[in-house]
């Protein structure tokens, strides 16, 4: 799993912790790290951006909810992993704890080491289980001219009907993929690399390691970017620098 571009999320009220968590995340490698210092404004990041993992203080001075609370209040157990930073280990907020279905419970002060671990092991079993979970269904049928993706709203959830060319591209999103088609778009619960796969369409390019595109959709292309248009707007996707040759080698270009 690329830790670069894994989005983890931090609810931590003491500002001192998380800047010191935040710090030895980034030098594990964690690339995307966000910080809410109460319930409501976690609440907020995490129905924003979608995170691949959650590290959260169960006692949060001054919040609306607790850790667990709050945890509780979005279900946010059943979407990604969250672990529980602490300095109390007694067994009732043990027990509340429990009932969130955490991937990790870590005493604080937690080291650099045991926070590593912790995350390594949380992410691995929650998405291997996740992907058997939900792989045989999502995509649940692919042609040779279409796909049938889940869709989710606030108010339905189905397999909609996506037409492989009007894919115009794949945004990876941690162990998920974005997929895009005009005014259409889906979160899928696959990765990009394994989507790619499933699709096996050849117009489809994976230019980098967090997007693919759709060639019959590409409006221009220079060194470093393709130019995209979805929806009437013109996106700047990134050509990374491992598939570069690979990309240009696969142009027609006069």
């Amino acid at each position: 799993m690329d830790k670069s571009g894994l989005k983890i999320l931090i609810v931590e009220d003491d500002l001192i912790i998380a800047e010191n968590l935040k710090e030895n995340l980034d030098l594990m490698g964690y690339g995307q790290i966000f910080h809410a210092h109460n319930s409501d404004r976690g609440i907020a990041i995490f129905k924003d951006i979608h995170p691949d993992l959650c590290l959260v203080d169960i006692h949060l001075q001054g919040s609306t909810l607790d850790g667990i609370d709050m945890v509780l209040s979005e279900d946010m157990g059943r979407a990604v992993p969250v672990i529980y930073l602490t300095s109390f280990a007694d067994e009732a907020i043990r027990s509340r704890a429990k009932k969130t279905n955490p991937a990790g419970y870590l005493i604080k002060p937690a080291s650099k080491i045991q926070i590593d671990v912790a995350i390594d092991i949380a992410l691995s079993t929650f998405y291997k289980k996740r992907v058997a979970e939900e792989s045989p269904k999502t995509p649940i049928s692919v042609s040779k001219d279409f796909v049938f993706l889940k869709v989710k709203t606030a108010n339905y959830e189905c397999y909609e009907k996506f037409n492989l060319r009007d894919i115009t591209y794949i945004k990876a999103e941690g162990s998920y993929a974005h997929v895009h088609a005009g005014h259409k778009s889906t979160l899928v619960s696959m990765t990009l690399t394994k989507i790619l796969e499933a699709l096996n369409h050849s117009e489809l390019i994976r230019c980098h390691r967090s997007y693919a595109v759709n060639i019959m959709h590409v409006h221009a292309v220079d060194y470093g970017a393709f130019f995209v248009l979805n929806d009437g707007v013109l996106l700047n996707v990134p050509i990374g620098e491992q598939y570069r040759s690979d990309v240009h080698a696969r142009l027609h270009k006069v």
